[in-house]
């Protein structure tokens, strides 16, 4: 691994170029339980679509969908900010080192 401790000392390691490839990287093929209770529940509202003949939404299989939901947002919030604050370090190391 990196050495880092702490996830916050994992971003304080990366590049821009490192995050545009893990942002890239997860809109292709997102990853984690999030995901998994999506595919999940994908499966059993296509079966139960054709065992009851009504439409079914994957989210109809996914009790704390909701949650996430919230959760999801926050967390994007936080990253947001985080990346801003990067940002920000970044633009300013850049602008001392042309000078």
């Amino acid at each position: 691994m990196c050495g880092c401790k702490r996830l916050p000392d994992l971003y304080d390691g990366l590049t821009s170029m490192d995050l545009a490839v893990l942002d890239a990287w997860m809109q292709i093929d997102p990853q984690g339980e999030e995901r998994a209770d999506l595919r999940a529940g994908i499966v059993t509202a296509a079966i139960e679509t054709l065992r009851t003949k009504a439409p079914q939404k994957p989210g109809d299989y996914m009790p704390i969908i909701r949650s996430l939901e919230a959760q999801r947002i926050q967390d994007t919030v936080e990253q947001a900010e985080h990346l801003k604050r990067q940002w920000g370090k970044a633009m300013r190391m850049w602008n001392r080192k042309r000078k």
